[in-house]
């Protein structure tokens, strides 16, 4: 799949998150959702107001308002049973909060191939 340089990657994201959540063959998977490139997003939101492109967004530019916000929108796109997806924000430029994030993935990884 090629960018649309002329459309929102945030909406292209959200676009391209819901066609693949949502396909038989990942319905019974567990899936990791780094929203990454953090410090980028929390300098953008500051630019462009989020409720120019997503009117029910009223969290001005509060960045964990903000990250919550699409962390709910991209969960309210995954049809599949409730508990499968698991969200992180991150930067990985960012050794340490990689590391952070990279961690908890491996927890839940693990925590999660011990239920089966």
């Amino acid at each position: 799949m090629e960018e649309d340089h002329e459309k929102n990657q945030m909406l292209e994201s959200l676009q391209v998150f819901e066609s693949v959540i949502n396909l038989p063959h990942v319905q019974k998977l567990p899936v990791f959702l780094l929203l990454n490139k953090a410090d980028v997003f929390e300098k953008k939101i500051l630019q462009q107001p989020i409720s120019d492109l997503f009117p029910d967004y009223d969290g001005a530019t509060d960045y964990y308002k903000a990250c919550s916000f699409f962390a709910d929108r991209f969960a309210r796109l995954d049809r599949r049973s409730p508990g499968k997806l698991h969200c992180y924000v991150t930067n990985c430029l960012d050794t340490n909060e990689f590391q952070n994030a990279w961690r908890q993935v491996h927890e839940k990884m693990v925590h999660t191939s011990l239920k089966y």
